[in-house]
């Protein structure tokens, strides 16, 4: 009969797309290899220009490339000696390369010379999204080209840049950097994990944080920044609902003077109970003149509970607070409950998102149970609103099967 398929063709239909589909593939393969073999060749023709001798970590991922068949994300070097002319020969290689996205250089001691190749390679690749330079030597004087990166690349994501003597006047200028990135800033981490920051950088990390609407993380272990640091940054957190982790942890944060930080807590926590619209209100106001203490007239290591009393009534994003390491003691951990507290209604009345917050270690054990009690609530909360939210997207669906 007409139309009528023979016995098997629709099986050899199906083969002959598979076998299609896998030379496609195969092909993609072959020319990638191929791709590779000139990146390869590439790499050594630059080092000749440049006078110097390939990096052998750079040759083996090239090399490791080629046999797998896999394209290159990343290029890791680590514990060796990198001359200016060794980045040249790299970042010219791998210039218009445009699968890589990471760069992680550890333990390589890198002049300014080298940082301007990376600063020029950052400026104008297409792909690459992330930078770790860790324990790499970087000064105050040579962040002005990291703070060139942060200005000027219109694709990073993550830069790390821990274990480095940046110091505060580094700092200051990466952090202006990254407030002045001119092409909608894509910076979602930052990482300066022992950098000798201290209190001067307070004010310039807490500007950039007023106004920035990118960085998720932000990770300062490890510094000095002190209560008189932590003072700017955390009224910037007042008007930043991007950020979701804040790591202080090990910071020279005390807990000097929070009392008072208490007694309002205590008197705001039945006003919040009282009603739906109260609650609404309290958690969206400022807590009377505690929130915009005058620094001035009252001693600078009130720092925790202005940080507290911001966290627990007016920044309704953040996820994760560390202040682990710290020298808070008792004082600072029922600053830190009574935030809690608050911070638990908040979610429970959808005004703000769930916050576990790492205590130090100097609180009695009664205290950290208790503030482990409501990170793990929190925790709880969180996952009720992931399922709700999972909930709703299949309604979605189904209506739309339904419909259709």
């Amino acid at each position: 009969m007409p139309g009528k398929k023979k016995v098997g063709e629709g099986k050899k239909g199906k083969g002959s797309a598979k076998k299609r589909k896998e030379g496609e593939l195969e092909a993609a393969k072959e020319q990638l290899i191929n791709e590779l073999k000139s990146l390869r060749t590439l790499y050594q023709q630059q080092c000749e220009n440049f006078i110097t001798e390939p990096l052998l970590e750079v040759n083996t991922r090239i090399n490791k490339a080629i046999t797998t068949g896999d394209a290159i994300e990343k290029i890791i070097i680590s514990s060796i000696s990198v001359t200016v002319s060794n980045m040249y020969a790299l970042t010219t290689t791998f210039q218009t390369y445009q699968t890589l996205n990471t760069i992680y250089l550890g333990l390589v001691i890198l002049d300014e010379r080298c940082l301007d190749a990376l600063e020029k390679f950052f400026y104008s690749h297409p792909t690459i999204n992330t930078l770790h330079l860790i324990d790499c030597g970087i000064t105050s004087k040579m962040s002005s080209h990291i703070a060139g990166i942060a200005r000027n690349s219109k694709t990073i994501t993550t830069l790390i840049l821990d274990h480095n003597p940046i110091q505060s006047s580094g700092i200051i200028q990466i952090f202006h950097g990254i407030r002045e990135n001119k092409h909608g800033s894509l910076l979602r981490k930052c990482s300066f994990r022992f950098c000798d920051i201290t209190a001067d950088c307070g004010e310039h990390v807490a500007s950039t944080l007023a106004v920035n609407i990118s960085i998720l993380e932000l990770d300062l272990t490890g510094n000095q920044i002190g209560n008189i640091g932590l003072i700017p940054i955390a009224r910037a957190l007042s008007s930043n609902q991007t950020l979701k982790l804040l790591n202080l942890s090990s910071n020279l944060i005390s807990d000097k003077y929070p009392a008072d930080y208490i007694i309002e807590m205590t008197k705001l926590l039945p006003t919040l109970q009282s009603s739906a619209n109260r609650q609404a209100n309290a958690l969206t106001g400022n807590v009377g003149s505690f929130v915009n203490i005058d620094v001035s007239q009252r001693d600078a290591v009130d720092a925790l509970s202005i940080l507290c009393s911001v966290v627990a009534t007016q920044n309704t994003g953040l996820a994760e607070l560390d202040l682990r390491g710290n020298h808070c003691g008792n004082l600072g951990g029922e600053c830190v409950l009574e935030m809690m507290k608050a911070r638990k209604l908040a979610v429970s009345t959808k005004k703000a998102e769930p916050l576990v917050t790492y205590v130090t270690e100097r609180i009695s054990q009664e205290l950290f149970e208790k503030i482990w009690e409501l990170n793990v609530a929190m925790k709880e909360l969180n996952k009720k609103k992931g399922k709700s939210k999972d909930k709703g997207k299949g309604k979605g669906k189904k209506k739309k099967v339904k419909n259709g």
